[in-house]
């Protein structure tokens, strides 16, 4: 862990979120409904701590969150396309299997989450920072990130294919099984991620620049059909 830390010492750091500095609490029932509300209004959810609301299943498509607090809520299989999430801080929240197509983070912090076969496809991620998060075959197909951290994190069998990355770090990623095709690795730095059975185009022009150590370098030889023998 000591390592990947220094390694992201000259990494371009994610812009924190902007938190209010008492945000209006509301919980449970109280604030799913305010959520259901306002993107029935198509208004913005602004300033706000939500905790434990549960909207398993409901069309929340467009809605904006600005300055907001999202702590153990739910939106497994929500319908959140074109959602935004701007200075957001998401704690122990559950998005699996939500439909989060052209989606918008900035400066927001994904921290301890579930996000499995949620569908991320065409979205924007810029100055995020993702800790402690199950993201297991999620969809990041056509995405674009930018200043984005990802540290203890599962991203075993996702698809991040035809996406464009620019200043990431990975910190002891599990990318174990994912689809990398059209997605150029060049300059990234994967040391410290488990790299098994991933899956490139079939020249493997994605893995070109890439920063690996010893062991991957041996894993990923097998993709270009290198046999390595002592």
């Amino acid at each position: 862990m000591g390592r990947s830390n220094d390694r992201a010492a000259g990494f371009e750091q994610p812009l924190p979120p902007a938190l209010p500095a008492a945000p209006m609490l509301l919980e449970g029932s109280e604030a799913a409904m305010r959520l259901y509300t306002l993107a029935a209004d198509e208004e913005r959810a602004a300033r706000l701590h939500l905790k434990n609301a549960d909207l398993t299943g409901e069309a929340l498509a467009g809605l904006s969150f600005a300055h907001c607090v999202l702590e153990g809520c739910r939106f497994q299989n929500c319908d959140l396309t074109r959602a935004s999430f701007t200075d957001c801080v998401l704690k122990g929240c559950d998005l699996s299997g939500a439909k989060l197509w052209e989606s918008y983070f900035s400066r927001c912090r994904v921290q301890n989450c579930r996000a499995l076969g949620a569908n991320f496809a065409e979205g924007r991620l810029f100055d995020l920072a993702i800790a402690g998060t199950q993201l297991r075959y999620a969809c990041f197909d056509q995405s674009k990130w930018e200043r984005v951290r990802v540290e203890n994190s599962c991203l075993a069998e996702v698809m991040l294919t035809n996406s464009r990355l620019k200043t990431l770090c990975f910190a002891e990623a599990d990318l174990s099984g994912a689809m990398l095709a059209g997605t150029p690795l060049k300059g990234v730095d994967l040391r410290g991620c488990t790299l098994t059975n991933v899956s490139c185009s079939e020249t493997c022009r994605e893995l070109q620049g890439a920063v690996v150590d010893v062991l991957q370098a041996a894993q990923l030889a097998r993709l270009l059909g290198v046999v390595i023998r002592e």
